[in-house]
């Protein structure tokens, strides 16, 4: 739980981890305005373009969280420097749960949890070790094997702090509803469930259709119920959007140490193992005959290697034309100065 504690300090040690949450809220709300006050074409478009734009604060916080880099224009280099990283996977998983939801309804959107669970780092690790989408793919789905039970235990708790948000929604959605007075628009609609069951009878909705249309109409086209439902959606996804964020690049961090620490341990042991069956070997080979005696002298040996080691050359650091500025050098060797 480390990474999660880390991720709910990073509110107050890492700020810019509120821009994930600004974005979304922001994203929502105009959403909402240009549907109902401009046109449907328009809102649809702000929407996607919010969708597209959320993976480059999400690059940001990746990169300066997975480095440890706190310095001022950090968040920056690395949104640039993993936007384009992080996007590709990210529109490839969802555009698959999309065509898998159209082609097979529910069952699609069944089959589009695995689809997630084994794809949800894609994009992260696509930042951290620079990789193509189908690698991305390949390498987020190898760790998830890899850490079953530590991803499983991530899982876990992010479905905790969607609960949690879902019951701050409720709440918060209650209390605006009741100010704006469109409890009584509900309470009607719900009155005309409970005189007419059969209007939730699936068998029947056809014959129904109309009296549903009208029912779903007379809630959405009412703003007593849509600005409270709106600003109760930016209101939890300010606050968090930024933990999801966060708590995914802490954990992935921890995760890819945890991994490579076993499978160095790994290799260690496969070396021991090793040694040992070789020495054995020779130990059989040998048997029976004696050994020389130990009298071996280096120098005899091989005179200029022992010479060499004896006097080793210092070796010659790059010259490096940005030395003492304020800044750092991308994967590519591309310098970009803090500002």
């Amino acid at each position: 739980m480390g990474a999660a504690a880390n991720a709910i300090a990073s509110y107050f040690k890492m700020p810019v981890v509120w821009m994930n949450g600004i974005a979304a809220a922001l994203g929502i709300i105009l959403v909402y305005f240009a549907a109902a006050y401009l046109h449907p074409v328009v809102a649809a478009l702000i929407g996607a373009f919010f969708l597209i734009a959320l993976p480059f604060f999400f690059a940001g916080t990746y990169g300066m969280i997975l480095d440890g880099n706190k310095k001022k224009g950090a968040f920056m280099i690395y949104a640039r420097y993993g936007y384009t990283r992080c996007l590709p996977p990210a529109i490839f998983v969802a555009a698959i749960c999309l065509l898998l939801s159209v082609i097979f309804g529910q069952i699609g959107m069944l089959i589009s949890i695995p689809v997630v669970f084994f794809t949800y780092f894609a994009d992260i690790t696509a930042i951290r070790h620079n990789l193509r989408t189908g690698q991305a793919l390949k390498d987020s789905a190898k760790r998830v094997l890899g850490g079953s039970f530590l991803v499983l235990i991530f899982y876990l708790a992010n479905i905790i702090a969607g609960i949690l948000m879902a019951f701050l929604f409720d709440f918060i959605f209650g209390g605006l509803l009741s100010v704006s007075g469109g409890e009584e628009i509900v309470t009607s609609v719900s009155q005309t469930f409970l005189e007419n069951p059969s209007l939730l009878n699936p068998a029947d909705v056809a014959a129904n259709q109309d009296t549903l249309v009208s029912l779903g109409n007379q809630l959405i086209s009412s703003s007593e119920i849509m600005l409270p439902f709106v600003f109760s959606s930016a209101i939890v996804s300010f606050l968090f959007m930024p933990f999801f964020t966060a708590y995914k690049a802490f954990f992935f961090k921890d995760l890819i140490a945890a991994q490579a620490a076993a499978e160095a341990a790994m290799k260690a042991a496969q070396a021991a193992a090793a040694c040992r069956e070789s020495g054995y070997e020779g130990a059989v080979q040998q048997e029976g005959v004696p050994s020389a005696p130990d009298t071996y002298n280096p120098v005899e040996a091989n005179p200029a290697e022992t010479s060499r080691e004896a006097a080793p050359s210092a070796p010659q650091l790059p010259y490096d034309p940005h030395a003492g500025e304020d800044g750092e050098y991308d994967s590519k060797g591309r310098w970009f100065k803090y500002k």
